[in-house]
């Protein structure tokens, strides 16, 4: 067919647009029986209805059913109503070329037929599109190489592909295949061929054959190229035993240091007290840095004037582009303060990460825009222990309690309250405040003020050197990034990323699903439930990720996708793959995560023995070899390897360690060396959010493309809706640095650490958590020590009990009580309390408040719940003697076979 250069395609268009047809039936998968049912429909409607002299543009183009942008699989074509058949055979070679390479990336993709109609001006300046044919010739045998649908020759025996026309000295042949339009090129060398596959005179691939061994012409390795992409095949005996081949992202890009210190922030604050088990905020304090200002509430004719109010004092030329921190405000004071902001702007956008407010964007006129920001999401950790760390003037001290259910009138004056309306304070400390109140003068409101004020200027004090010391050291503006992970990728990408010595691909599509199935956390799991006899010692291991993030090598460079045991065709393959696992039974202490498809275990993750098919880890399964693990390949896809990280980890490490624990520089050096790795395992796919009334939602409701997830009652007939934008999803993922196969093998590569303490001869291990154990006996001295990656000793317990993963208690030789149960916010076990739980059945009833967010209404209700605790067998089972006590819990048993 015609090419189309530049040019006449700029003619061709001046006087319309491409249209794209697509099916009028449901389909799944396109097959090569879905393209000639389509295109025999566009004939029907479309070609059948040209007139004979007209032509027409055409092009093969497919998107995902997320409704991405559109990706072409052909070129543009110039066609009349009687070449329109020709098509069909095109298009169902490149489909079948191009299938496994768009199934990688797309999910369920879509056809479409691009065309646009001549005008009949441009026609008539055209000459008639030809299409030359060729004459068929020959038979050849049946060939049963299946390659993306369709089939090629299983041997280099060019007498087995059909009745090659040899040249006299035979470097050359010409094969017409049988059935097919397609003739095979063969250029014939010394034990390779190379071969150029045609179909209508158009070269739509090529492929090299290389012998392996000389007298057998079915054992050989293949390589395809389409777009200059190749695929390898290898063959014994006619057989395809093993296959890879290059699947191709968009990489990650260095980016440069900042040059200018930017430091325009506002800190923000609320006080809250509680009527009716219902919290609610009744004062709000602002600091620009040189200016405090507070609202109470008295002072306004309710909470929603008092939050316009404070908002209103923000819109100000001079903070125009300024952040807004508040302590928590993804889960704690957005929920007072959303309904406020509609109140202000209906405009406004969002970004959340499981149900969390990253930040939060208010706009009040074109120029002028306030974006919220959650300090704690940089800064994790309390505000009290921040300003301590940072050397600032540390929060005051206040009655949280005394407005606690008990109608306080908000101009109360009078006594101090007592002191268990206090809380974090010691009685010294209280006395000495009420010695600062002269008589029966305490002040409500002065003291609220002055409390929520203190916590503003610390925050302020606290970002402000946080900021400053991270762009001395790393040129980068703290305040920029909204998460704690998003600024160590920033100061990676800026300050140690290579891209000239490795890419790192921004992984999508069925690369993502495939590696997030062998994406485990660490491994935490009871094994002896009670201490006897002796004593327990705990380690821990110094800093665990970073540890492996600076020794080992990880995924980097585009993938390949193999299927096959790459064992038996690569030396040492490095990647993510599919196996079928078999243990032995004698494991005492599994190191394989399993997380089945088994009813019983699907929503959680044990290490069982048995028999299963997971994705896992190259460097995790040849260590599961030395416990007598046997697995068989099955597909995956391989990396490039490279020591990526080893600068960054070196860098913050030594900073930390040549810094003075009361040093801020101690607190940023320990934050930044745990929080990089997590930023790479996150989704590459965000839900989008929208404020819009109700009138708009129906409308909204009809667009096509859009998925409603979820909508909120906001006041005043607004709703905060949750929605999937198919058409902008695959727009947005060039903003997204993520890579799962790199976060997937560092947890991998830190279980692999914490495997050498499992099943060990020299103790009995009683618990592990992700980077630490319980152990009836010392470690070696060679693996203890403050250097990276070694164990620390942190407890010695004469006493200890463990329910369930997380939950445990223990008495040190000091005769100190240390009790964890995780999802229990009080204090108030026992550690004899904890032992009766070691009796079937046993349980203990605690009460605890539980928090309700009602955004609607822009308060949380409080309520008290019972929370029951007893030993649970849900990761591994327990094992009871014959008096109903809890002795041992043994691994499950696994069998998918």
């Amino acid at each position: 067919m015609n090419n189309i250069n530049k040019e006449f395609l700029l003619l061709s268009l001046r006087e319309g647009r491409w249209l794209y047809y697509e099916a009028g039936f449901e389909y799944n998968t396109i097959t090569s029986f879905i393209i000639d049912a389509i295109l025999c429909e566009f004939q029907r409607k479309i070609i059948d209805n040209l007139d004979e002299k007209s032509s027409m543009l055409i092009q093969f183009r497919i998107r995902d059913e997320e409704g991405s942008q559109f990706r072409s699989i052909s070129t543009i074509e110039r066609i009349n109503k009687s070449l329109f058949g020709q098509i069909s055979d095109v298009y169902k070679e490149l489909w079948e070329l191009k299938d496994n390479e768009y199934n990688s990336i797309l999910s369920n993709p879509k056809m479409y037929i691009a065309y646009h109609i001549l005008p009949s001006d441009v026609n008539d300046k055209l000459k008639e599109p030809k299409v030359k044919t060729l004459e068929r010739r020959g038979n050849s045998n049946k060939l049963n190489f299946m390659f993306k649908g369709y089939s090629l020759p299983n041997t280099m025996d060019l007498f087995e592909w059909g009745e090659p026309i040899l040249e006299k000295d035979f470097s050359k042949a010409t094969i017409l295949k049988e059935k097919s339009k397609a003739v095979y090129q063969v250029e014939i060398n010394d034990r390779h061929l190379n071969v150029r596959y045609f179909i209508n005179n158009k070269v739509l691939f090529s492929f090299s054959d290389y012998l392996e061994d000389k007298f057998d012409l079915s054992t050989f390795t293949r390589i395809l190229k389409v777009n200059n992409k190749e695929s390898r095949y290898k063959f014994i005996e006619g057989k395809r035993v093993f296959m890879s081949k290059l699947i191709e992202f968009k990489h990650m890009k260095r980016v440069k240091k900042e040059s200018d210190y930017k430091n325009k922030f506002i800190t923000m604050d609320f006080e809250t007290r509680v009527i009716d088990n219902k919290m609610s905020i009744y004062c709000c304090s602002l600091s620009d840095g040189e200016k405090v200002t507070s609202f109470y509430l008295s002072e306004f004719k309710d909470k929603e004037e008092m939050l316009k109010e404070a908002l209103k004092s923000l819109f100000l030329r001079k903070y125009r582009g300024y952040k807004i921190f508040l302590h928590n405000f993804s889960n704690f004071d957005i929920i007072f303060i959303l309904n406020g902001l509609v109140d202000v702007s209906h405009s406004l956008s969002f970004v959340l990460n499981d149900n969390s407010f990253i930040f939060l964007k208010l706009k009040f006129s074109e120029k002028y825009s306030l974006n919220f920001r959650d300090s704690f999401l940089l800064l994790p950790s309390s505000l009290r222990k921040l300003a301590k760390s940072f050397d600032v003037e540390e929060k005051g001290i206040f009655p949280y309690k005394f407005l606690f259910n008990n109608n306080v009138p908000l101009n109360y004056k009078g006594p101090v309250p007592s002191y268990n309306y206090f809380r974090d304070i010691d009685l010294e400390t209280y006395n000495l405040y009420c010695k600062s109140i002269t008589g029966n003068n305490w002040d409500l409101k002065k003291e609220t003020k002055k409390y929520c004020e203190q916590d503003v200027i610390a925050l302020h004090s606290v970002i402000d050197k946080f900021n400053l010391l991270i762009f001395r050291n790393n040129r980068v503006n703290a305040i920029n990034y909204p998460t704690l992970s998003s600024l160590a990728m920033a100061i990676y990408r800026s300050n140690f990323f290579n891209e000239n010595n490795y890419k790192i691909p921004k992984i999508i599509g069925n690369v993502y699903d495939f590696i997030k199935k062998g994406y485990f956390g660490g491994a935490v799991d009871v094994y002896l439930p009670k201490l006897t006899e002796g004593e327990i010692y705990r380690y821990d291991v110094n800093s665990l990720y970073p540890y492996v993030m600076y020794k080992f090598d990880m995924p980097v460079g585009n993938p390949y996708y193999f299927e096959g045991d790459i064992f038996e065709h690569e030396k040492d393959p490095f990647g993510f793959f599919e196996v079928e696992i078999e243990t032995t039974y004698e494991l005492k202490h599994p190191i394989l995560p399993y997380k089945g498809s088994q009813n019983e275990f699907r929503f959680r993750t044990i290490a069982p023995l048995g028999k299963w098919k997971g994705v896992y880890f190259s460097e995790e399964l040849k260590n599961s070899q030395n416990f007598g693990y046997k697995f068989k390949v099955l597909r995956g896809y391989t990396f490039e390897r490279k020591n990526v990280f080893k600068e960054y980890v070196e860098f913050f490490y030594k900073l930390k360690s040549n810094t003075s624990k009361t040093d801020p520089l101690y607190t940023i050096s320990k934050l930044l060396l745990n929080s990089l790795y997590g930023k790479f395992g996150m989704s590459p796919y965000k839900n989008s959010h929208k404020i819009m009334d109700k009138i708009e939602l129906y409308k909204f409701s009809d667009v096509e493309g859009i998925e409603i997830l979820s909508c909120i009652d906001l006041k005043n007939d607004y709703l905060f809706v949750t929605y999937k934008n198919k058409v902008s999803k695959d727009e947005s993922l060039d903003s997204f640095n993520v890579n799962v196969a790199i976060s997937a093998a560092i947890t991998a590569y830190a279980r692999i650490h914490m495997s050498q303490f499992k099943n060990n001869p020299n103790f009995e291990l009683f618990y592990s958590d992700t980077d630490s154990i319980d152990i009836n006996k010392p470690l070696n001295e060679m693996l203890v020590g403050s250097e990276l990656g070694q164990m620390k000793l942190e407890h010695i317990f004469k006493k200890a009990v463990y329910i369930a993963p997380k939950v445990y208690g223990s008495i040190d030789n000091k005769n100190n009580e240390i009790i964890k149960i995780k999802g229990y916010k009080n204090s108030n076990v026992k550690f004899t309390e904890l032992e009766t739980l070691l009796i079937k059945n046993n349980k203990l009833l605690l009460s605890q408040e539980k928090w309700y967010k009602e955004i609607s209404d822009s308060n949380i209700t409080i309520k008290e719940e019972l929370y029951s605790l007893m030993a649970t067998g849900n990761k591994r089972q327990l094992i009871y003697n014959k008096d109903n006590y809890l002795v041992e819990t043994k691994p499950f048993l696994i069998d998918e076979s």
